[in-house]
């Protein structure tokens, strides 16, 4: 099953949700409700996470 949540699988191959939410200087508890869909980063949060995880912005979507 493909998993819908590219944030979350990114997130795991490249640091940890600590690490992202010190980078960010956002609080651990956004981060983890990222990773879970409850709440959505604004599309320049997406941007900001693709520059720390060294990754091109089209990668943190679910692309079929």
């Amino acid at each position: 099953m493909t998993d819908l949540n590219r944030l979350k699988v990114v997130l795991v191959e490249k640091m940890r949700s600590v690490q992202l939410s010190e980078k960010m200087e956002r609080n651990l508890g956004i981060v983890l409700r990222w990773m879970t869909n409850k709440i959505h980063p604004s599309v320049e949060q997406l941007y900001e996470k693709a520059h720390l995880f060294y990754v091109d912005v089209k990668e943190l979507f679910f692309l079929s």
